[in-house]
């Protein structure tokens, strides 16, 4: 499938549009309050390419009897959370998991992320004082799922998209802002056509996560913001023009 893309372009580098000098001064809070947070193991990825040599968590979890035997598969579904079948999975199967999430505001359906009347603020936001206030000034009219990604060290993300099935990457109506506090997580859109890597830039950007997208390694854990919502017409109208 062709590179979606946002406004004709494989992403969107949103330094110049957004006022992010406070941002940089939120960093050690966002720190900070991921230490003392609840650190969900759950899925980042919903659907890797075929040709990634390492198995993902949802191809277990979407065929859990082709990897799992009958009581395990019985056990598996016995749990209550994928926090809970993420990390039994993990003991059971060489999969490829380097990854976990810290949830401020939290989804009740992952297909309506973005509107604020279907996420709710997580006893993690405690931690985060600042930072929220900050979130709260950036140009949405509505401000859905806010959470943390934070990769491993050594380990690269799979190249994958966010939708649960094939069908779902027709359905995007993502429109979110990602930031790389100190730029130390190296992002990428992938275009599976032309075979090109497309490494993101700057500290906040916007990109359609139905694209094929992975995170190369570093020496060191990574940190990642993401805030879904939607956005103003103002800045939806300021994005046609912008040129990355």
């Amino acid at each position: 499938m062709a590179l979606r893309g946002v406004f004709n372009q494989p992403f969107i580098n949103l330094d110049p549009l957004l006022n992010i000098s406070h941002y940089e001064s939120l960093i050690n809070e966002m720190l900070v309050g991921i230490s003392k947070s609840w650190v969900d193991k759950g899925v980042v990825s919903c659907g890797s390419r075929d040709e990634e040599d390492k198995l993902e968590l949802c191809q277990v979890l979407r065929r859990p009897q082709d990897y799992l035997t009958a009581e395990q598969v019985a056990t598996l579904m016995s749990l209550t959370s994928i926090h809970q079948k993420a990390w039994y999975c993990s003991f059971l199967l060489p999969i490829h998991h380097p990854y976990s999430l810290v949830f401020i505001r939290r989804e009740k359906d992952f297909w309506k992320k973005h509107l604020s009347q279907e996420c709710d603020w997580t006893e993690n936001s405690i931690h985060f004082p600042k930072t929220c206030d900050f979130i709260k000034t950036l140009p949405f009219e509505q401000i859905g799922r806010i959470l943390f990604f934070i990769s491993e060290p050594h380990e690269k993300t799979l190249i994958h998209y966010d939708g649960a099935h094939p069908e779902s990457r027709f359905n995007s109506n993502t429109e979110m802002i990602y930031f790389r506090p100190m730029l130390q997580k190296k992002l990428f859109i992938w275009d599976e056509e032309k075979k090109q890597k497309y490494p993101v830039q700057g500290q906040a950007s916007y990109w359609n996560d139905l694209d094929w997208h992975g995170v190369d390694a570093s020496d060191r854990k990574t940190v990642s913001l993401r805030i879904d919502g939607v956005f103003t017409e103002e800045f939806r109208e300021k994005l046609k023009i912008q040129k990355t």
